[in-house]
């Protein structure tokens, strides 16, 4: 029986970690990694949290920022960031952060964790992730 459920656990990692989330998580900790920074941990609740309004974000057709302290609530923190995008793909989305000073100062901040939520509409991804520490 628990080697069931340790094998559903890797198959439920193994699916996020393949899906738009998980390629932006890796693209994320790879900018990071380039400037010698350590990689983003992902938290499940808060990246319900993000999954959610990256949807509302998509079903309205537009970005905005979340309450952060909202978001985060029951979670300890002290810092926080938060950044919004919407483009084809995980790789141009983290480009185009990347290319913003506002936007890049969060993906490289002094965060440990990130929660992050992606959702396809209208040929595009809208994402939401919010780093802190």
């Amino acid at each position: 029986m628990r080697l069931a459920r340790a094998l559903l656990a890797l198959a439920c990692l193994a699916a996020v970690a393949a899906g738009p989330e998980g390629r932006i998580l890796r693209a994320v900790n790879e900018a990071r990694e380039e400037v010698g920074l350590p990689p983003l941990e992902r938290g499940a609740r808060v990246s319900r949290r993000e999954e959610r309004h990256a949807a509302r974000m998509a079903d309205a057709g537009r970005l905005w920022h979340a309450d952060i302290p909202r978001l985060l609530e029951g979670v300890a923190w002290e810092r926080a960031g938060e950044v919004v995008g919407a483009a084809a793909g995980p790789h141009r989305l983290v480009r185009a952060w990347m290319a913003s000073p506002e936007h890049r100062a969060v993906i490289l901040g002094p965060y440990r964790r990130v929660g992050i939520g992606a959702r396809r509409a209208g040929g595009f991804l809208w994402s939401a992730l919010v780093a802190w520490r």
